[in-house]
């Protein structure tokens, strides 16, 4: 199933791609609409895993005190990231700009592939809107704390 939502969209979207230069040509032009509809549709699902959570009540179950552990402890794996890429980049050499680039990129984790993963598993592991808490609050968090921490 996980394959099939994932990887079938992509190999077609290579094959055509390739295939047809029109469409290439078109996606090229219309990049930005084309990621910022990717973006609201991850939006819809993430808003309709959450809605159906939240009309379940299964979040009546979380205490605010665990939600300041999780905000924490996502922060502390943000940072602990962060410096295994520095101590990587470091010892390559690189350069400051790749450095910038590799600290920035591999730290930080997709809610993308995340979402599409957790939506895919069965119900009998748990409730996929509590499964993907942790990554929608870790995604602005990364995105707050690198933006902060990069100045070019």
């Amino acid at each position: 199933k996980l394959g099939l939502s994932l990887l079938l969209p992509l190999f077609v979207g290579k094959v055509v791609s390739l295939m047809f230069a029109p469409v290439r040509e078109f996606v090229k032009a219309h990049k930005k609409k084309i990621g910022l509809v990717q973006n609201v549709g991850i939006c819809v699902i993430l808003w309709i895993k959450l809605s159906s959570s939240v009309k379940k009540g299964t979040f009546e179950l979380i205490a605010a005190t665990d939600i300041l552990i999780l905000i924490g402890i996502i922060i502390l794996c943000h940072l602990l990231l962060l410096l295994i890429n520095f101590i990587v980049s470091v010892s390559f050499c690189f350069k400051r700009e790749q450095l910038a680039v590799m600290l920035l990129l591999c730290s930080q984790k997709t809610l993308v592939l995340t979402t599409a993963i957790a939506t895919a598993l069965p119900e009998e592991i748990g409730d996929s809107a509590l499964i993907l808490l942790p990554c929608f609050i870790a995604h602005p968090l990364q995105m707050l704390l690198d933006s902060s921490s990069y100045t070019p």
